[in-house]
């Protein structure tokens, strides 16, 4: 039997560049379209973002990382790295050990806060329950990096004994994967979803630099790069939830 492919002809009239970015073409080489279209819709996504939400976002952070490693007075590991490991390795207790990642922590707790809020906003006020799971789970994988920071369970030397480092990394992986996949068409969508394309990179950025290099030591670049990026994609992180809540809080009372 002979099998035919039809390609789908397109409605008249002018197409907007985020609708064409969205269209798939169903012929024979499905597999290179929808990577194509995929790849369409993510760098829209991207320009979507206004440039003051990258700046008001990710500006500070920037600053912050410029200053730490511009500075000549305390190695730049001092600042990025998690408060109790600086302590434990120079024996050294100073109120700015750690001082990056504590503010990290600090942004991600308010992206879980706004996250929450915007959940419940969107599912009481709106009636969007797809908005409120994807302000939830959001604000629910903040809280897992949250709470490895601040209680350092991938440090924990019983973890490291079975590889545990590999399975957090993995869970998060599988966590942002999942995310990312179930509610893709809400990040794109989104007005800070070029937000969540910096998270992501961040963190993976981050994952990379830890396990490439091992006892990196006090080399200021190493640190910078795993640090840098992490906090970057905490900020990021949180940036979006905080903005997204506040979309959703100022849209039309009704049904979605």
């Amino acid at each position: 039997m002979v099998s035919y492919s039809f390609m789908t002809v397109p409605r008249p009239g002018p197409i907007e560049p985020s609708e064409a970015a969205r269209m798939y073409i169903p012929i024979s080489v499905h597999g290179k379209t929808r990577r194509t279209s995929i790849l369409a819709e993510i760098v829209e996504c991207a320009r979507r973002t206004p440039l003051s939400r990258y700046m008001a976002v990710l500006g500070p952070g920037v600053l912050l990382l410029a200053l730490a490693g511009l500075q000549p007075f305390v190695p730049v590991a001092w600042l990025t790295r998690d408060p109790l490991a600086v302590a434990s390795d120079t024996g050294l207790v100073a109120f700015y050990f750690g001082a990056l990642s504590s503010l990290g922590v600090m942004a991600l707790c308010v992206g879980i806060g706004a996250g929450l809020l915007g959940a419940v906003a969107a599912a009481r006020v709106h009636a969007d329950r797809r908005q409120a799971l994807l302000l939830a789970a959001g604000a629910a994988i903040g809280s897992l990096m949250a709470v490895d920071d601040m209680f350092m369970l991938h440090e924990h030397p019983g973890l490291r004994a079975f590889h545990g480092e590999l399975v957090l990394f993995a869970l998060y992986g599988l966590s942002l994967l999942a995310w990312t996949v179930l509610f893709r068409r809400e990040i794109l969508g989104s007005a800070s979803g070029g937000l969540v394309l910096v998270a992501l990179g961040g963190f993976a950025g981050s994952v990379l630099a830890d396990l490439a290099v091992s006892g990196a030591g006090d080399d200021s670049i190493h640190w910078l790069v795993e640090d840098g990026a992490k906090f970057l994609g905490y900020l990021a992180w949180s940036g979006f939830h905080f903005l997204a809540a506040l979309d959703t809080a100022a849209r039309p009372t009704g049904p979605a």
